[in-house]
């Protein structure tokens, strides 16, 4: 958590949950694809305090998606429908400017903006080498 720790001083991170360490590898690879079109529908904010996020993360609520994908934005960075549409079209604008890259009909986080993932069974946290801050 230590390593995860040095990026949150820099950045404000958000967890995207899959089903296997091998679906990870691949996402940070090839990227995360998605149709959704703001980040809050598919992350959600770990919070700053260490000790949080431990919890948090041992109590996951999306199944068995046991292998968390984390995603820096800028600190301060918001994504929420609370405030209704207007809020959710910003939410969609500051998506698209610091996470979304567009391919085809799709969104795309791509993979130099995955820091990595952890292993919610064992806590290991796995670097992206292809991350770019």
């Amino acid at each position: 958590m230590e390593r995860i720790q040095e990026y949150q001083k820099r950045f404000d991170i958000w967890g995207h949950g899959v089903t296997s360490r091998e679906i990870a590898e691949i996402v940070m690879i090839e990227g995360l694809r998605t149709e959704w079109k703001a980040l809050h529908d598919i992350a959600h904010k770990l919070p700053d305090d260490p000790g949080v996020i431990a919890h948090k993360l041992s109590g996951w609520d999306y199944e068995s998606r046991k292998f968390i994908l984390l995603v820096p934005v800028p600190k301060g960075f918001v994504s929420s429908d609370v405030g209704g549409t207007p809020e959710r079209e910003k939410s969609i604008r500051s998506s698209n400017e610091h996470v979304f890259v567009r391919s085809e009909s799709r969104n795309v986080i791509p993979p130099n903006k995955i820091i990595g993932f952890i292993d919610t069974n064992t806590y290991e946290f796995v670097e992206n080498v292809k991350f770019e801050s």
